[in-house]
């Protein structure tokens, strides 16, 4: 996936799956795919829990190092995740009202 910013700029993220649970659970690489940060690649795991109708996403990004932690967070991936749920929320309103 490539991200294009307003800017011009391009952000290049890979990454594959190491597990599914359908309905529970997705874990996945996750790799900004640029010079020096390509090569820590982070482990991202989502969980989903249902409790009287309604679901709880949880997010759990772990990093190799504390170094490289930081870097995707100089990096802009706090942004980019807020961005990333903000989304979510507007579709599930859509879906919601389907």
């Amino acid at each position: 996936m490539i991200i294009h910013k307003d800017d011009g700029s391009t952000h290049p993220f890979t990454g594959e799956f190491l597990e599914i649970i359908e309905n529970e659970k997705l874990v996945q690489t996750f790799i900004y795919d640029v010079d020096v940060i390509r090569d820590f690649p982070a482990i991202n795991t989502i969980t989903l829990v249902e409790n009287e109708g309604i679901t709880t996403c949880t997010g759990i990004i772990r990093h190799l190092t504390k170094d490289a932690r930081d870097g995707h967070l100089q990096n802009g991936m706090e942004e980019g995740a807020a961005q990333s749920y903000n989304r979510l929320d507007v579709l599930l309103e859509v879906l919601k009202q389907s």
